[in-house]
């Protein structure tokens, strides 16, 4: 859990699942925006879920996604 890994591949899964595609290269750029952030601040999975939705890809999802 120190080293971020959990919180990468839980973001990551979580980005996936909440797209509903698989993740393009500016998705892996908010990851890198929102993982580090989450490790240094001892982020809640609330604060990890609201970096998530205020990602420019899950702005522009579509409805049907």
């Amino acid at each position: 859990l120190g080293d971020g890994r959990f919180l990468r591949t839980f973001v990551e899964r979580l980005l996936v699942n909440t797209l509903g595609r698989a993740l393009e290269g500016a998705d892996r750029g908010e990851m890198a925006r929102i993982v580090p952030g989450s490790i240094r601040g001892s982020a809640t999975l609330r604060d990890v879920v609201a970096a998530l939705v205020e990602t420019p890809a899950f702005l522009r999802r579509s409805a049907s996604a």
